[in-house]
């Protein structure tokens, strides 16, 4: 299939994801995060607002929920990474660190990165990965996050339990599907290397372990509204990242950019009508979705 033509949102910056309307991106730049208005006819370059103004943590990685209400991030300091949520309508703009522990050890985590909210239980639930080795097992693993008793600003623990074992699979960044019976996430086996993953599948609630979708490489998973395919990332043209399609049951993935925007992390809006990456030659870009 044809190449689509992306469209610049804007010049820098990188981990775009689009608000529940699709009227805005959020996306990390020089460590802290922002905000750009999706481009439109009256207002083809709106101007990007910064979210966030963290001294001496670096945001990134967020993931905008599927209500208006909250932005989830990792935010980087002293070699320690944790979650922070953001809500975009505050006129504060306050940010509050999770306090997530493991449920069975209670051990803190204090490498977690990558969130993704489910869609139906708005804060309530997110999945990410930690880094941290723990009590009960070794890392990187698919985490789901409970946030049922989480009250804004509180510092009391919110548990977590494993849904992936290093023994199977080394985990990366998850994506949840709409329905939040599966996460597609970006691992490898027999060892941690984010340069040779690619996209498998887990059913948190299910009988067996994870199955890879795809054998070739790829990462950065992120699932389409409707729940009926899946984007990511992959160089496995050998001449710059693009952003690829595949079918969630399976079958061949499609390319849709062309390698000379080198596309990394790609996430569809909410409507299923766009899907936005950045360019490791810079920018914030998006496209028609297929």
């Amino acid at each position: 299939m044809p190449y689509n033509t992306p469209f610049q949102n804007w010049p820098t910056g990188a981990w775009p994801s689009y608000s529940t309307d699709g009227s805005q991106i959020v996306f990390t730049d020089s460590g802290q995060l922002w905000i750009v208005a999706t481009p439109t006819k009256s207002n083809p370059h709106p101007t990007a607002t910064a979210l966030t103004s963290l001294s001496g943590v670096n945001a990134s990685r967020p993931d905008w929920s599927w209500n208006p209400n909250w932005i989830a991030f990792t935010g980087t300091a002293g070699g320690e990474s944790y979650l922070y949520i953001v809500s975009p309508s505050d006129p504060a703009n306050q940010v509050y660190r999770l306090n997530v522990v493991d449920i069975v050890s209670g051990d803190p985590y204090t490498q977690i990165l990558y969130p993704s909210w489910y869609e139906n239980q708005g804060i309530f639930t997110l999945a990410a990965v930690n880094y941290t080795k723990t009590a009960s097992g070794p890392a990187p693993v698919i985490l789901v996050i409970d946030l049922s008793s989480y009250s804004p600003g509180s510092t009391d623990p919110v548990y977590a339990g494993a849904v992936t074992d290093v023994s199977q699979v080394y985990a990366g960044r998850p994506t949840v599907s709409p329905d939040g019976s599966q996460i597609a996430f970006a691992g490898n086996q027999g060892s941690f290397n984010q340069q040779h993953n690619q996209i498998w599948i887990v059913e948190p609630d299910g009988p067996s372990g994870p199955i890879q979708l795809d054998p070739d490489q790829g990462r950065s998973p992120n699932w389409s509204p409707d729940g009926a395919s899946i984007v990511f990332e992959s160089n496995r043209g050998g001449s710059g990242y693009q952003v690829f399609l595949i079918p969630a049951s399976g079958g061949v993935a499609t390319s849709l950019t062309d390698p000379a925007y080198d596309a990394n992390h790609p996430e569809w809006s909410r409507d299923g009508t766009s899907i936005v990456f950045n360019s490791l030659g810079g920018g914030i870009y998006s496209f028609e979705a297929p």
